[in-house]
């Protein structure tokens, strides 16, 4: 069998590639988006076997074994359309609903996410904003909220994810919104200055619950939230090193910070890599909504842990909010209806 990769600027140019070379017995095994030079290229994986003849004639059974008869072979035009769905290519979407799942692939929306909300929705009478709006809305699971009761929150992630900001903010949304008590801890002892933010940020904490006072006293319930150090992606011994320290923490609420400008790839490789420290929630910062749609709309759909939040950047004084579909939804068609 010959397998051979094609790749071209549209995914219509890189099937015509496989078709002109391979022709209509060709298996299409495999689609993706590649980047080149920073430039998205669609790619298709195709193959074909070098001599139908040959390959049929060397794996005939022998004669004093039962023989079950083949099934009549469907035509070309057939198995390429049945491949062409098995791997996600969208050849019998038409119209503006073809254009939207190409525009989710180009957002790093998985292929397969991609093509079931695409024939959802071309199933429908109309192809509006709002058909789509329900489809992504039945399908995406909304945020799931912080501990109720007092835990032990920990932070988890790469080095420069956006931990300690992270920590920051979600201890200010205790503090100054929930009206309760936190304490905070650092397990980082390799990143300058990590003991040094955990003081000040307790100091400001502790200043505001004092001044407030009586206007605001805290509830009874209170949280521990913790920092610990970056893990980079593949470092097994720091990892273990990690879950060890986490196993003495009891009543533990994990909380795995990602940064979204390191691409759906390295975010989906990342979180397998971190699923032993026993992860309960994603927190995402990012710095383009944009870019980033696709790479959350995978995360909230997948077999993944639940979103908690995501942040607009790393800074600690900016904001946090919940997944929301209608967001990311904008982005990935521009706001626009897609009629």
């Amino acid at each position: 069998m010959l397998i051979k990769n094609f790749q071209a600027n549209t995914i219509q140019d890189a099937l015509d590639l496989v078709r002109r070379e391979f022709g209509k017995e060709a298996v299409i095994l495999k689609t993706d988006v590649v980047r080149n030079n920073g430039s998205r290229l669609f790619s298709v994986t195709a193959a074909r076997d070098y001599d139908a003849k040959q390959v049929s004639s060397a794996t005939m059974a022998p004669e004093t074994s039962p023989v079950t008869p083949p099934r009549t072979p469907a035509t070309g035009t057939a198995r390429l359309e049945s491949a062409l769905l098995d791997v996600v290519i969208p050849e019998l979407l038409t119209g503006e609903v073809k254009q939207l799942f190409l525009s989710m692939r180009c957002h790093d929306v998985e292929s397969q996410l991609a093509l079931d909300i695409c024939r959802q929705l071309q199933r429908q009478s109309t192809t509006s904003r709002e058909s789509l709006a329900k489809i992504m809305t039945a399908i995406a699971p909304q945020s799931i909220g912080l501990p109720e009761n007092s835990s032990n929150i920990v932070f988890v992630g790469p080095c420069g994810s956006g931990k300690s900001s992270m920590l920051a903010k979600l201890a200010t949304e205790f503090v100054f919104h929930r009206k309760q008590k936190v304490t905070l801890q650092t397990l980082d002892n390799f990143r300058p200055g990590a003991e040094e933010e955990i003081t000040n940020l307790t100091e400001i904490l502790d200043l505001v619950v004092e001044t407030n006072g009586h206007k605001s006293k805290p509830r009874p319930i209170s949280h521990h939230l913790i920092d610990t150090t970056g893990v980079v992606l593949g470092d097994h011994s720091g990892r273990e090193l990690l879950e060890s320290e986490l196993s003495n923490i009891h009543n533990r609420f994990t909380v795995l910070v990602l940064a979204l400008t390191t691409g759906w790839t390295n975010i989906r490789h990342y979180i397998e890599f971190a699923r032993p420290l026993g992860i309960d929630a994603v927190a995402l910062t990012q710095l383009d909504a944009t870019d980033s749609c696709g790479t959350v709309l995978n995360l909230a759909v997948g077999d993944y842990p639940p979103l908690l939040c995501l942040s607009d950047s790393r800074l600690p004084n900016a904001v946090i909010y919940d997944f929301n579909v209608e967001v990311c939804l904008d982005k990935l068609i521009g706001g626009e209806s897609v009629e």
